[in-house]
C-alpha cells in the first residue's frame, strides 16, 4: 500500500489543511493542524508560518504537547526560523522548552547552532543559556569547536546575573 502523503501530495495536502483552518477556527481544529503539520516532509516558510500562528492563537493546555510532537525533530529549525520575531509572552514557554530539547539531543552541531540565536541578544539569549544550563546540569558537557560568543558577550555584561550564567555555561561546554 503506497503512503498517501507522497512528496508530490504535500502542497495540496497544506493547501486543505489551511482552508479547513481557515474555514473552522476552533480549538479542536487547531490543535488537529498542529498536529498534523508534523506529517509534512518538507520545512517551508508556510509551515513554519502556520505553526506560529497556530500557538499565537491557540489557548488550549495541550497547544504546546502537540505542536512539540509535530515538530518531531525539527525544533531547532523552527527556532532558527522564528527567532527574529517578536513573540508573545504566551509562546515564550513553547521557545524555551524548544531550545532544551535541542540541548537534550547533545549534538555540538545543533547545540552550536542554537547558541548562535542567542547571540543577538535579550530574552533570547536568556532563554537559550537557561535551557542549556538547565538540561545540562546532569548530563555530560557538550564538546564545541569553540567558545561560543553568547558565553563571551554573558562574561562581559555588567549583570551579575549574567557573569554568572556565563561561569555555568562553561561549565556545560568543553
Amino acid at each position: 500500500m503506497e503512503p498517501l502523503l507522497t512528496p508530490e501530495r504535500e502542497a495540496d495536502f497544506f493547501d486543505a489543511l489551511t482552508e479547513i483552518h481557515v474555514a473552522n477556527d476552533t480549538e479542536i481544529v487547531r490543535q488537529q493542524a498542529l498536529l498534523s503539520l508534523g506529517e509534512l516532509p518538507s520545512l517551508t516558510e508556510a509551515y513554519f508560518q502556520m505553526m506560529r500562528e497556530l500557538l499565537l492563537s491557540h489557548n488550549h493546555p495541550l497547544a504546546s504537547t502537540a505542536a512539540l510532537s509535530s515538530l518531531n525533530g525539527r525544533e531547532l529549525e523552527f527556532l532558527q526560523h522564528i527567532h527574529d520575531q517578536d513573540e508573545k509572552p504566551q509562546v515564550q514557554k513553547f521557545l524555551s522548552d524548544l531550545a532544551k530539547l535541542v540541548v537534550i539531543e547533545s549534538k555540538p552541531k545543533r547545540v552550536a547552532q542554537l547558541l548562535k540565536i542567542g547571540e543577538e541578544g535579550g530574552a533570547w539569549a536568556n532563554m537559550i543559556a537557561d535551557a542549556l544550563i538547565a538540561e545540562q546540569s546532569e548530563g555530560n558537557p557538550v564538546t564545541l569547536a569553540e567558545e561560543p560568543k553568547l558565553v563571551t558577550q554573558l562574561s562581559s555584561s555588567y549583570n551579575v546575573a549574567e557573569k554568572e550564567k556565563a561561569m555555568q555555561l562553561r561549565g556545560r561546554l568543553t
